[in-house]
């Protein structure tokens, strides 16, 4: 009976303990911090190293969960789609935070922004102006059909079709007159047109599913009217999810909406970029390879006006290189391109040819020209400011017609060493100088010297004009 009563024991001995294992591992397992992967795009340009980054970053598989602090001007259209892409296909929840105060997600960030799962901006930061830029700077407007405006009726394209309404075609309809305004629009419109309808059509692909409540024709003026919103108006209709003033509020929320696990938490960890993540960012960064185009450009100018110095060369060479690799990744209007190259080329040929300027104007000219249109490619979501175009194309020009100014000076002024230094300079005969043969005292030295104008007597100063060997040829003054 004894013997029973001990095992007994010991059996519910073992079960409890059993039970306080299991107990101590399932908290443990509860209470475990989950990795929360942050990504900064910390007023970067969305390019495409930056989108090669990132889904680096998220394919790595050490996270649980995804925060991209966003604080962007836009980008690249054909880079943002690829984010878009790598977010839409991350199998871990994705949040987004327009950060810190001040910040925006403008252009290729409203598309980034609404690809995540949860979307939370800071106080005082905004969201909007997702227009792709076009190369003739149309506008949705003039684009559409009647009837797809909203309501406004689509003109005709000048004034003689609208004389010819006006006469013939009183009683024409909204759709007739856009259809023919379709007819009369050029190639450039209607293919800007299309970029317009893709996008949004990427757009509402993916934004009708990640957030059922939100108005998505209000959201759609983010696009076609350059609509930009406040957090608060942001959140009135409900493009974003909350307002908060940090990291641990976004989480917070999150996890109340469900997004994240509320039993759970979340430790936060940063990933850098690395340092050739670093170059390869800005290698592709338009405004970094527009100046280092420019001051490459600028290093081979200077080597070819003065031949034989070579660092520049090599410089500028390799930022050549550089370029044209950053050029070969990012979508550039090659155009554009050739009259950056085509400004250079006339400095250069200015350089050699020295005349009243009419080669440098049209240098400076053509270089700001190819700058204005360098990005503009069917939808881009990305152009370069026409002030700093302008400040640098100016401080290029005038930098180049200093130089070519120098290289005309030192081409054109007497050399101060050497004999021909003398050519011109006074001299005085100290030997009757003639046909035949004389001397002159000039720099403190004595000189050989012939005259051509009959025998210059002792005692009289003379010109130098020329040289032969160790003779100067001189003539009386």
């Amino acid at each position: 009976m004894e013997n029973k009563t001990n095992r007994f024991v010991s059996l519910l001995v073992g079960l409890l303990f059993g039970l306080v294992v299991l107990f101590a591992f399932s908290s443990r397992a509860n209470t475990e911090e989950r990795n929360l992967l942050v990504l900064s795009i910390d007023n970067k340009i969305i390019t495409p190293a930056l989108s090669n980054y990132f889904q680096k970053s998220i394919e790595s598989g050490k996270a649980d969960a995804l925060l991209i602090l966003i604080d962007t001007p836009g980008g690249f259209l054909e880079a943002c789609q690829e984010m878009v892409k790598t977010i839409l296909s991350a199998d871990i929840p994705t949040l987004a935070y327009v950060y810190p105060k001040g910040a925006r997600a403008g252009s290729a960030g409203v598309f980034i922004s609404l690809a995540c799962d949860f979307v939370a901006m800071a106080p005082n930061t905004r969201i909007g102006a997702a227009h792709p830029i076009m190369a003739s700077n149309a506008k949705i407007d003039d684009l559409a059909f009647a009837g797809e405006n909203k309501g406004q009726e689509t003109l005709p394209a000048n004034k003689e079709t609208e004389q010819g309404y006006e006469k013939g075609n009183e009683d024409i309809t909204k759709e007739e007159r856009g259809m023919y305004n379709r007819i009369e629009s050029s190639q450039e419109e209607i293919l800007s047109e299309k970029v317009i309808n893709d996008v949004l059509a990427f757009f509402r692909s993916y934004v009708t599913k990640k957030r059922p409540g939100i108005d998505i024709g209000f959201a759609e003026t983010l696009i076609t009217k350059s609509s930009s919103l406040t957090e608060e108006e942001a959140l009135k209709h409900h493009i974003i999810d909350v307002v908060c003033e940090d990291i641990d509020c976004v989480i917070r929320s999150a996890q109340d909406r469900g997004i994240l696990e509320s039993e759970q938490k979340y430790r936060v960890v940063y990933k850098k970029m690395q340092p050739v993540d670093v170059f390869m960012y800005y290698v592709t960064n338009p405004y970094v390879l527009y100046l280092l185009s420019s001051l490459s450009l600028v290093l081979l100018l200077f080597e070819f006006t003065h031949p034989g110095f070579g660092l520049p060369g090599i410089v500028g060479l390799v930022g050549v290189g550089i370029c044209m690799y950053g050029y070969g990744v990012l979508p550039v209007n090659y155009f554009g391109l050739f009259l950056l190259v085509l400004g250079v080329l006339f400095f250069i040929i200015e350089a050699f040819t020295p005349g009243i300027g009419l080669l440098a104007g049209a240098g400076i000219i053509s270089f700001i020209w190819g700058s204005l249109i360098l990005w503009a490619t069917p939808g881009s979501m990305f152009s370069i400011p026409i002030s700093l175009i302008l400040s640098i194309g100016v401080l290029l020009g005038l930098m180049l017609f200093g130089l070519v100014s120098l290289v005309i000076f030192v081409k054109t002024k007497r050399p101060l060493l050497g004999s021909s230094a003398m050519i011109g300079k006074k001299a005085k005969v100290v030997e009757d100088v003639g046909p035949d043969g004389g001397r002159v005292f000039i720099n403190g030295e004595y000189w050989d010297a012939v005259s051509s104008q009959g025998v210059i007597p002792r005692g009289k100063e003379v010109l130098v004009e020329g040289i032969e060997g160790l003779v100067l040829k001189v003539k009386g003054r």
